[in-house]
């Protein structure tokens, strides 16, 4: 829900909550993740912005770091040059396949939170490949 480019999401989210009148404990936030591998998704209940802009604007105008968010994947098998521009860029129709991988495997994790609760959600979903939990890195 970022107004613009990146980073400009905290007012909307704040007025959403305000507007139907909801609490910090009823917030998911989804957005993508230039530190995680392609596919990755990684719930955490509270925390940091991890330097996403995005995160960062919702973090000021909350004046909070205490909701859910679902972090996914973006991290592409080559260096990028601008994040910006590389976040920003539309995908590529070779891409497709993996675009919906990826959006499938984002809506499984906001299904299993919100079906199941946040830690049962990251136990199933914040594991690197060798099975370590990585919830609270």
């Amino acid at each position: 829900m970022a107004d613009g480019a990146c980073g400009g999401g905290g007012g909307p989210v704040k007025e959403l909550l305000q507007r139907y009148g909801l609490r910090l404990a009823d917030l998911v936030v989804v957005c993508d993740d230039l530190n995680l591998p392609w596919g990755a998704p990684r719930i955490r209940r509270r925390g940091s912005s991890g330097g996403h802009h995005g995160l960062d604007s919702i973090i000021a105008a909350l004046e909070s770091k205490e909701f859910v968010r679902v972090r996914l994947g973006v991290a592409p098998d080559h260096p990028v040059k601008d994040a910006t521009d590389y976040l920003l860029a539309p995908f590529r129709r070779s891409q497709q396949k993996d675009v919906d991988e990826l959006v499938g495997r984002a809506a499984d994790a906001v299904r299993c939170l919100l079906a199941e609760g946040a830690a049962k959600a990251m136990t199933r979903f914040n594991r690197r490949a060798g099975g370590q939990n990585i919830e609270d890195e």
